[in-house]
This record gives C-alpha cells, sequence and structure tokens, in this order.
C-alpha cells in the first residue's frame, strides 16, 4: 500500500470518527494545487489546516473537542476552492457562538489571536523607522502628528490572561498556575521575518486603536488615559519604538518634519510560517 493510500484512510478514519485524533501531516501536498487538494481527502485536510492554524486552541480543549468542534464548523463553513490560506478565519466567531459561558468566551479569545498571527504572518511589508527617530519629536508635536503603524498590526482585547496563556502553551513542558487571573491585551505584529505576540501595557490598547485610526499622540494618549488611570504614555511609546511597529509619522498640523529618516531595512531571509 503506497503512502497515499495509507494517509486516505487516517483521513477517512478522522471523518467519521469523532474520537479519532487529528490525522498526521500530510506529505507533499500543495494547497494550491486543486488535485493535490482533492485526493488528499478534503475532510482531513481542512481539520489539518484547522489544527495549524489554532494550536493553542487545539491545546486547551483537547484533540477531541477540537476534532468534534472543527468537523462541525468545516460542515456549515467549507471553503471556496482552491484558495485555503484564509480558510478559518471564521473559527473564533464560530467558538463564540456555541455558549454564552465564560470558557467559551475564553477559547474564543485565544481563538481570536491565533487568527491575528496567521493573517499577520501574511500582511504586507514596510520598513519601520529607527527608534532614535522618536528624539525629534517634542511634547508640544504630540498633539501635531499621529504614528502610522506596520500594516501587519492586529490587536485583541481580552478579560482574560489571553497573552499569558498563549505564551504558556508554546512549549511541551508548559503549565503551572497563573499567579492573576486578570484582563489582557495583545499586540500582534510581524515587523521583519516572525510574528511576535507582545503583552500592552495599561491603556495600550486604547491608545494604539486610536493611533491605528489616525488620531495624534496626544488625543489617543488623552483617550487612553481617560480609560484607564494607569496609562503610561512613556511605556506605551516605548513599546511601539523597540517592537518596530511605527513605520512612519503623520503630520496633522504644525511642521514636524521626521518624514521616513531612520528605516531599517529588513533582512532578507525567509520567513517562518506562523504558527
Amino acid at each position: 500500500m503506497n503512502g497515499l493510500s495509507i494517509n486516505q484512510e487516517n483521513l477517512a478514519v478522522v471523518l467519521f470518527d469523532p474520537l479519532a485524533r487529528v490525522p498526521a501531516a500530510i506529505a507533499n501536498v500543495d494547497c494550491c494545487t486543486r488535485a493535490d487538494f482533492r485526493h488528499a481527502g478534503i475532510g482531513g485536510f481542512l481539520i489539518r489546516a484547522l489544527a495549524a492554524r489554532y494550536p493553542v486552541v487545539r491545546r486547551l480543549i483537547g484533540d477531541d473537542s477540537f476534532l468534534e468542534v472543527a468537523r462541525r464548523f468545516i460542515a456549515i463553513q467549507p471553503p471556496r476552492l482552491p484558495i485555503v490560506q484564509r480558510f478559518g478565519e471564521a473559527f473564533p466567531e464560530y467558538l463564540r457562538s456555541l455558549g454564552e459561558a465564560a470558557s467559551f468566551e475564553y477559547v474564543a479569545d485565544i481563538a481570536e489571536l491565533e487568527a491575528a498571527r496567521a493573517r499577520a504572518h501574511h500582511s504586507a511589508d514596510a520598513r519601520p523607522l529607527d527608534a532614535r527617530v522618536f528624539s525629534l519629536l517634542s511634547t508640544s508635536s504630540f498633539n501635531e502628528c499621529g504614528l502610522v503603524l506596520h500594516p501587519s498590526v492586529a490587536l485583541v482585547a481580552s478579560r482574560f490572561p489571553i497573552v499569558t496563556i498563549w505564551r504558556a502553551n508554546q512549549t511541551d513542558t508548559a503549565g503551572g498556575i497563573l499567579d492573576q487571573w486578570r484582563p489582557e491585551a495583545a499586540l500582534i505584529v510581524r515587523s521583519f521575518l516572525d510574528v511576535d505576540v507582545l503583552l500592552l501595557p495599561a491603556g495600550g490598547h486604547v491608545f494604539t486603536n486610536a493611533l491605528l485610526s489616525g488620531w495624534t499622540i496626544g488625543a489617543a494618549a488623552a483617550s487612553a488615559g481617560d480609560d484607564d488611570p494607569e496609562f503610561d504614555l512613556a511605556a506605551n511609546l516605548t513599546i511601539l519604538a523597540e517592537a518596530n511597529i511605527v513605520v512612519a509619522f503623520n503630520r496633522h498640523a504644525g511642521d514636524v518634519e521626521v518624514g521616513h529618516l531612520g528605516m531599517r531595512t529588513a533582512p532578507l531571509a525567509p520567513r517562518r510560517l506562523a504558527r
């Protein structure tokens, strides 16, 4: 029996046995080739696609539950062949629709984070500004300019510690008990090669979201301060600068001349697949 036949048998088991584990990876299958996609077994292939896109969700709920949920999701939202690159975008929303309990919301928020990572991996490239250009800005200029952020930037806010939990599930040896169960906001970005998941400081979600909406630094800071009295402008600007997220300054008024000084050149190397 050849390898393809064995894979097809394994995939058939997954399709009809809700207690089966996620099948082994399909060797030498091109997602963009209609024939390979069809011959590999569409159902099993899509289960693998979801498992690869949402590895932490799979780990949190277990293989058996993940398979059952994945099969139901695939049944109601099949992809448009032969494009499967974005298959599973609606999976977080589907998880959220399964119930109103905190457990559903918690898993759906983790799924939102993982979906954002996958989108960031395929986002457009842009060269970030060198962090030193921030020294060209005076406090008075904060009301005159905004920040243009990297096109891969995404935000996910949750009443659960989603960043801490996601990080804790990046190795097979992860475990332990969280010291504090508190809300967290994630900033997802792929400035160069890898997709990073950053924990935003207090008020960071409101501040960064305002910048993404085109607000000036001053207006974004005022909004974040109103939302969270612990907001620290310096801490938030530092995380944006050090993470290479700022690609330009958007001058709203005045004569702030920073342009595209100090652009960093992204290394020319293959990107690692976002998991």
